[in-house]
């Protein structure tokens, strides 16, 4: 199993797009939102670590995006996008 596979629902396509590769494991406490206002989806690392990251989806990239002030770990959760 492909533990750094990712993909999005693309409704301009009408299917799922596969994302590259995560720079990081995708398990226990990953989340993801999209946020329309960027065209990005920030996702939480999960694991107990504190790294957040970002997927530039019109530069089809991953950046590291700023951590979170305390450990993320099963149960956690990013807030809606605010249009």
């Amino acid at each position: 199993m492909d533990n750094n596979a990712s993909y999005y629902c693309s409704p301009q396509a009408n299917r799922w797009v596969g994302l590259i590769r995560a720079p990081f494991y995708l398990g226990q406490g990953t989340k993801g939102q999209y946020m329309l206002n960027e065209n990005s989806i920030y996702v939480l690392e999960g694991k107990n670590s504190k790294s957040v990251w970002k997927y530039d989806v019109a530069n089809d990239r991953w950046l590291k995006a700023k951590d979170t002030l305390t450990p993320v770990g099963e149960g956690s959760e990013l807030p809606e996008d605010a249009e």
